[in-house]
């Protein structure tokens, strides 16, 4: 489907909300747009009565008289969560994909992630990743190792 559209210039002068939430725009049409040359888009829109809806679009006009892309708002940098925050089958997850943690666990650098999990499912005596945020003895023993692991490979602190 194809839509007529009017196509001129503007100048914001005022917005204001109304007391039932609704906004007001206020704006100065550019009198070029408005010469006897008017299309019948804008002709219907100038006699248009009061109340009558239409659909606009609208985009600010740069130095060089061209519409200009759009501005996105910046993106708010997500809050990385504390590792003690981070549910213990995700922990198990990552440590998994950790050569790192492969090494600390003298698990063969051939081993998949999966081979990797199934090494940490028997070690805990788990079925599923899952056992560890919902079992508190095995989510104990999940705490120790990644303590441990932690333990080993931190830096020594600096003095």
């Amino acid at each position: 489907m194809t839509i007529d559209a009017l196509r001129l210039e503007v100048k914001k002068d005022k917005w204001e909300q109304l007391q039932n939430g609704t906004y007001k725009l206020q704006v100065t049409v550019n009198p070029a747009d408005l010469n006897d040359n008017a299309d019948d888009v804008l002709l219907q829109f100038i006699k248009a009565g009061m109340g009558e809806r239409f659909m606009m679009g609208v985009a600010k006009i740069g130095e060089d008289e061209q519409a200009e892309p759009a501005q996105k708002p910046p993106e708010k940098p997500k809050e990385r969560k504390q590792w003690g925050d981070t549910l213990r089958s995700m922990q198990a997850a990552i440590r998994v994909t950790s050569r790192e943690w492969r090494h600390w666990a003298k698990l063969p650098d051939t081993w998949t992630a999966d081979d990797c999990t199934n090494w940490i499912k028997q070690s805990l005596v788990i079925q599923s990743r899952k056992e560890l945020d919902s079992d508190p003895g095995k989510s104990a023993l999940w705490d120790k190792m990644d303590a441990a692991f932690i333990e080993a490979t931190r830096l020594p602190e600096r003095h």
